[in-house]
């Protein structure tokens, strides 16, 4: 049988890291899946949910990878830079680390200065699977999470087009829709799409979590519209701190941009501006229509 790849190595073996293990092992894509991690209890959990088929603790992680053709980083965003640069030491030559992360444009122009500067045989190129959940860790992975989903690939002028096709591939084969973009674009779009909807529904459940200091029966009231706006407040609250420091410029100027749009809502409201109340949402409604 010819494998994509015969060894891959994934770095943080939770939601998303878990999801590609077992999408990896079900398809047969792969000799033999390895986690990279510092919770032993965690790894346990991985492999008995068969999402890897061994693991190391960082201590071992210099001979784990000794022989390993892809690692794919699966760590929150802020840990990144710093794992592909200690594994770049011990990767043999012509290997290939990509990574999951949410911010693209700092993360990939560390690693184009670093492997610039420090001539290592190894090759990065910046991905991003728009999949997730608002669960965490590995008891919620799923093999077809990416099945449909949008995977963000970020070359740049010095990433070699051998590792960016192996890097599509391997999110093709788990049933992922490609989509290229320069790593600066990403991080401009992905603000508006993902980061701002997060923060908004953080924001959301803290403002309501006012209201119900006061009197805890509002939340008893808490039904469908209120549920389903606020569910990826839920998400990992360390995932979400990194995000936005590493993607600061692009989140808050899309938050003036919601700033904006409440206080537009805001002034209609105290005015009775009928008219505008009625604006804003058939607005909302025209837009929100188009996506399928």
């Amino acid at each position: 049988m010819k494998y994509l790849f015969n060894k891959v190595a994934i770095v943080g073996v939770g939601l998303l890291g878990g999801s590609l293990g077992l999408a990896l092992k079900k398809r047969r894509l792969v000799r033999s899946v390895v986690g990279l991690g510092r919770n032993q209890q965690r790894l346990d959990r991985a492999v008995r949910k068969q999402a890897i088929d061994a693991y190391y603790l960082e201590p071992e992680w210099q001979s784990a990878v000794n022989d390993t053709e892809l690692v794919v980083i699966c760590t929150p965003v802020g840990d990144i830079v710093r794992i592909a640069k200690q594994l770049c030491r011990w990767l043999p030559a012509g290997s290939i680390i990509t990574d999951v992360g949410s911010t693209k444009q700092s993360i990939v122009q560390q690693m184009d200065s670093f492997l610039k500067r420090e001539r290592f045989p190894v090759y990065f190129v910046g991905s991003h699977p728009m999949a997730g959940s608002d669960q965490t860790g590995v008891e919620a992975a799923q093999a077809d999470l990416f099945n449909r989903a949008v995977c963000i690939i970020t070359p740049t002028k010095y990433t070699a087009e051998p590792a960016i096709q192996k890097v599509s591939q391997l999110w093709k084969s788990v049933g992922g829709n490609i989509i290229f973009l320069a790593p600066s674009r990403h991080d401009r779009y992905v603000a508006a799409i993902s980061h701002l909807p997060h923060l908004v529904a953080a924001s959301l459940v803290n403002s309501i979590e006012q209201v119900n200091r006061k009197d805890t029966t509002v939340l008893q009231l808490a039904a469908g519209g209120y549920k389903d706006t606020t569910r990826i407040a839920s998400s990992s609250p360390e995932l979400w701190r990194d995000i936005c420091l590493e993607n600061k410029t692009s989140i808050v100027s899309v938050l003036k941009l919601f700033e904006k749009e409440l206080t537009r809502m805001k002034r209609a409201i105290e005015t009775a501006d009928s008219r505008e109340i009625y604006h804003c949402f058939i607005q909302a409604k025209k837009a929100r229509d188009k996506i399928k």
